[in-house]
């Protein structure tokens, strides 16, 4: 789950792609991206690897447990 804050944060962005930095994979199946503006940390599908820089689509958030649900845009 992602902080509190952030996904509050996310919430005024669903729907929208975001840019940010892939920092690490998460086995084969996720890896973490730093979104850039706003500022939060989040898992996404693989696709990608650390050091890419990436778009982001944020596909839904619930703020009350912190989930985001996030995809990695077809564009790169």
């Amino acid at each position: 789950a992602v902080d509190l804050v952030e996904a509050a944060e996310l919430t005024a962005h669903v729907g929208d792609e975001l840019a940010g930095t892939v920092v690490r994979t998460r086995g084969e199946d996720s890896v973490d991206v730093q979104l850039v503006d706003p500022p939060a940390y989040l898992s996404v599908p693989a696709g990608a690897a650390p050091g890419d820089e990436v778009r982001v689509r944020i596909d839904s958030v619930d703020v009350a447990s912190g989930q985001v649900d996030a995809s990695l845009a077809g564009g790169r």
